[in-house]
């Protein structure tokens, strides 16, 4: 289980929203971007442990990547 949970994915995915949907069953801090470039990494500072992940559409692991690339960098 971690602190916060992040969704990368289009807001019109089905796919990805279901999956948010499940997150927020699991964690109580949930954060749906559409691209690593969205997310603000400042208000993670306070976070031990984030969980990532991304809708079926998305090009995933390069935003996966990048994301944990910068949430481990801070």
């Amino acid at each position: 289980q971690c602190e916060v949970m992040i969704v990368i994915g289009d807001p019109q995915s089905s796919n990805t929203r279901h999956l948010a949907e499940l997150c927020q069953m699991c964690c109580d801090r949930v954060i749906w971007v559409e691209s690593a470039e969205e997310l603000s990494i400042q208000g993670l500072a306070d976070v031990a442990s984030v969980g990532i992940t991304a809708g079926a559409s998305t090009p995933g692991r390069s935003e996966e990547r990048r994301v944990g690339k910068e949430c481990r960098s801070r």
